[in-house]
């Protein structure tokens, strides 16, 4: 009697761990199912992002393999120019604004009758002349 009740228990045993594994493959799989949703989502907005930013002008770009300061956003002088606008200000904060400040002073130097490169130290600031 003692051997059927030690059979029945490990059937029952078995029956519970076959369970347990079908109840954990059933979250797995849902887990994994909401992983593939979440990755779709991100990609979507990735996407939405990069049509923003290139209707709007500007190019992030970042050195491979530098571990250094990262590049700020490159922008033309149009969109400087309309950054002015909408600022509405004579004077722009290149680190606020997160702008590339070798790009700033580059378009300094390539429109010197337009806008200027200034400030102190670490908060270059770029001024259009009237």
């Amino acid at each position: 009697m003692s051997n059927n009740y030690a059979e029945l228990i490990e059937k029952q045993k078995q029956q519970l761990q076959q369970q347990l594994a079908q109840l954990e493959k059933a979250d797995l799989s849902a887990l994994e199912a909401k992983k593939k949703k979440l990755l779709a989502e991100i990609e979507e907005v990735d996407r939405q992002i990069a049509e923003v930013v290139k209707s709007l002008g500007i190019t992030t770009s970042s050195k491979a393999g530098s571990a250094s300061k990262s590049q700020g956003i490159l922008v033309s002088f149009n969109r400087l120019l309309e950054l002015f606008k909408e600022h509405k200000t004579n004077e722009l904060n290149v680190r606020s604004l997160r702008l590339d400040t070798k790009q700033i002073k580059k378009l300094a130097a390539e429109n010197p009758n337009q806008i200027e490169l200034g400030g102190k130290g670490a908060w270059p600031v770029v001024k259009l002349k009237a």
